[in-house]
Order: C-alpha cells, then sequence, then structure tokens
C-alpha cells in the first residue's frame, strides 16, 4: 500500500468510526507530579484510557506547573487533582467520578500535640509541597506558613524546628518519611480531613468525559480501584507504618 492509498484508507476508517479519532492524534499529554501516589494514579489513568483504545503519554512537572500546563491546554489531561480545582480552573473538566482517595496528615516531632481538625495548627508554624492543592487550601488563610516544592527537604525544614509542623498526605508523607529516614517526627492522628481526587480532562477533549466516567465506574463498582489502593498502601505502610484514621 503506498503513502497516498494509506492515508485514503486512514480517512475512510476515521468517517465509518472503525478507528478512534484519538489512537492516531500525535500523542495525548497528561500532566502528573513526581510523587508516590501519582505512580499508582498513573497506572489506573492509563487503564482507564487503553479501554478507550487511546495511547497516553505521561509528562512530570511540578505541582503548581503541572496545573498551569493543563489549565492552558499544553497539555491535554491533569493526572489528579481534588474537587476545588475545577472549580478554580474553568478550562479542566473534571470527571464525576473519583479515583483515588487519601487522608491529610500532620506529621511534627512533638508526638503529643493534639490535632482535632485544621484548627489545631492554625497558629503554628506550617510547611506544605507547593502546588498541592489541598494543603493550600486547608492553610490558606493560616498566618505563617512555609511552602516549598521538595518533601525531603521540608522534612528537614522540621527537623532543623523551621518548622513546627508539616502537612502531607498519608501514603506520600509515610513514603518519604521511611525514605529520609527521619527517627524523630511522627504521624499524628486523627488525620485533618478525607479528600477525594479525581482526573480531569481539558474542556477541548470535553468529548472524553462520559466515556472515562463510564469506565472510572466500572473499576470502582468492580472493587478494582480500591483494591489497587489497599494493595499500594499496604506496601509503602509496611515500610513505615502510620495511622490513616
Amino acid at each position: 500500500m503506498n503513502v497516498q492509498t494509506h492515508r485514503l484508507f486512514i480517512i475512510f476508517a476515521i468517517a465509518l468510526g472503525l478507528i478512534p479519532l484519538e489512537a492516531i492524534s500525535a500523542s495525548y499529554r497528561i500532566a502528573k507530579m513526581d510523587s508516590p501516589d501519582h505512580e499508582l494514579i498513573t497506572h489506573i489513568v492509563e487503564k482507564a484510557y487503553s479501554k478507550l483504545g487511546i495511547s497516553v503519554e505521561f509528562i512530570e512537572y511540578p505541582g503548581k506547573r503541572a496545573l498551569s500546563e493543563s489549565a492552558k491546554g499544553a497539555v491535554d489531561a491533569e493526572l489528579s487533582r481534588i474537587f476545588e480545582v475545577g472549580e478554580e480552573h474553568p478550562t479542566l473538566i473534571r470527571i464525576p467520578t473519583p479515583i483515588f482517595w487519601f487522608n491529610a496528615i500532620v506529621f511534627a516531632k512533638n508526638k503529643d500535640l493534639k490535632i482535632e481538625n485544621w484548627n489545631s495548627i492554625r497558629e503554628l508554624k506550617v510547611g506544605i509541597i507547593r502546588g498541592m492543592r489541598f494543603s493550600e487550601i486547608g492553610t490558606r488563610d493560616f498566618p505563617s506558613v512555609v511552602a516549598i516544592e521538595n518533601p525531603l527537604n521540608l522534612y528537614k525544614l522540621l527537623e532543623a524546628d523551621r518548622v513546627q509542623v508539616v502537612v502531607f498526605s498519608d501514603l506520600n508523607g509515610a513514603y518519604y518519611l521511611h525514605q529520609g529516614h527521619f527517627k524523630n517526627i511522627h504521624a499524628l492522628s486523627p488525620s485533618l480531613q478525607r479528600i477525594e481526587s479525581y482526573h480531569y480532562v481539558h474542556e477541548k477533549h470535553r468529548d472524553l468525559v462520559p466515556r472515562l466516567d463510564a469506565e472510572f465506574k466500572r473499576m470502582k463498582a468492580s472493587g478494582e480501584l480500591e483494591s489497587m489502593r489497599q494493595e499500594f498502601a499496604q506496601s509503602i505502610l509496611s515500610k513505615a507504618p502510620i495511622d490513616q484514621k
């Protein structure tokens, strides 16, 4: 088959619906962050797209830039973000079914610190990861917040008493606590909040929303999403156990 004939065949196949247009696009790119839980969510999202016959590429950015790139359409989708992101960025369309959940956890050297909710740490000097919207929103009117990009460096600030507490998602916090061998830092309970996260597509791909949602619903109903999370959680918590209440 020569080039001209091949092109005519592709056009004919698309017209008949035999080949999804997405399947022949140059690249469908999804912004993600460098974090342990995003590695798991990558597998979830990739599996859903593969069911639709769409090949995807994951592009890693720092948290704040990832959101900027996806919101302006420089990439096609955002791997996983909390509900509020869809309210803040109208160009990003939330897939209605949540694909992951996590607990917001306070980590501190003082293991006797009493935690009830976000107000429990309002008057403390709090460290968070820049671009992690759940912690930015939770501390947005706090008088003293330090935001940096590197999780291990955030723990080092806590270790050096430059902040009094830090806030992580449970599994990411446990992972970096173990990775950095921080012996005098403790995960406090109960958690500040349980939070669900969602996949987002740029508005130019809004036609994919019902198809992706149907696939995520299937994965949720079958127990696949929760099973994948629990397996992932066990792999981390077996090395760095924390209370997930």
